[in-house]
């Protein structure tokens, strides 16, 4: 029962967070008036992941999603708002790339090639191979970004770090995402492919708790 209101509560919460806290977030460092909202969406986005980790039953997931939700808690009984801002970055793109690193483990199935086999079915053996690469790609991209992430919170004014943080890292990820569509259907020009667009409604419809 509670599954079943928690997942609809999720579906429709979810994609708001996600839209609305960047743009809140910029907001706070230009006005510095809006950080309790970005106290709420952060505290709300850390629970509905941590339910969501502890679901699927991926144990790294759920420690790292553990000690973000417990470093918010802190930082927030310190007191340390704007030094709030500067963790959720840093935090996401390292789970990401622990999830997709973690994932090519000798005996695991790459992430990419979970979502492959999910959207498809049965995959040969080359399109494993290729999803198996693109999982690595994935890894490196949110490895560049967590270096990038640290170098702006070390040396860039603070409009600089959620220019990058807020719009320009989400545009990157988007660009990869199309980039690597453009040389998947080279690579594997013998393959039938779907539209871009039919990709991601089939992408979409994927449920996350099966890959992760």
């Amino acid at each position: 029962m509670f599954s079943r209101y928690y997942y609809r509560v999720r579906k429709l919460l979810l994609p708001i967070f996600v839209v609305a806290y960047p743009f809140i977030v910029h907001l706070s460092v230009v006005s510095n008036d809006w950080l309790p909202i970005v106290l709420v969406l952060l505290f709300g986005l850390a629970v509905i992941w941590l339910i969501d980790a502890i679901h699927a039953g991926n144990k790294l997931f759920i420690m790292a999603l553990i000690v973000i939700t417990v470093g918010l808690i802190l930082l927030i009984l310190r007191g340390d708002s704007l030094q709030i801002l500067y963790i959720p970055p840093l935090l996401i793109n390292v789970a990401f790339f622990l999830l997709f690193a973690n994932s090519l483990r000798p005996q695991k199935i790459p992430l990419i090639t979970r979502f492959a086999t999910l959207v498809r079915g049965k995959i040969d053996p080359q399109i494993a191979d290729y999803t198996r690469r693109v999982t690595q790609w994935w890894a490196y991209l949110f490895l560049i970004i967590i270096v990038e992430t640290i170098a702006l919170t070390l040396y860039a004014p603070i409009t600089i770090w959620s220019l990058f943080t807020n719009f320009i890292n989400y545009f990157l990820i988007a660009l990869f995402f199309f980039i690597e569509y453009q040389i998947r259907i080279r690579w594997l020009s013998d393959v039938k492919h779907h539209s871009f667009l039919k990709m991601l409604r089939a992408i979409s419809k994927v449920d996350i708790r099966r890959v992760i």
